[in-house]
């Protein structure tokens, strides 16, 4: 039970900062629609429920991305390594997107 609670709240972890990126940038309040976005990544069947397979489903999924060399668990190196796979993804998105203003801001 422990595991399953360490890769839940690791994958969440990991996970949110690109939700909540993602949020940030649709023309939106900063960060407004993260939590719908959350939601609808679980709810894998769009019935408006997240069932506990769909919440299995889902995490097991991110613990295979964390899992890179498919050995069943996951260690430091590999988390450090997913890190920096998304630091340079933010990188690469900010470098796209340079100059661009969130509506909000250019109506001010």
């Amino acid at each position: 039970m422990k595991k399953l609670l360490l890769m839940s709240a690791l994958a969440l972890v990991i996970g949110a900062p690109s939700a909540a990126y993602a949020g940030d940038h649709e023309g939106g309040h900063k960060g407004e629609h993260k939590g719908h976005k959350m939601f609808d990544k679980l709810d894998l069947n769009n019935d408006g429920e997240i069932t506990k397979a769909e919440f299995d489903s889902f995490h097991q999924t991110k613990f295979t991305e964390l899992d890179a060399d498919g050995s069943g668990v996951i260690t430091k190196d590999e988390i450090e390594a997913m890190k920096e796979k998304w630091k340079e993804k933010m990188k690469e998105h900010h470098e796209e997107h340079k100059g661009d203003t969130p509506a909000e801001e250019s109506a001010e």
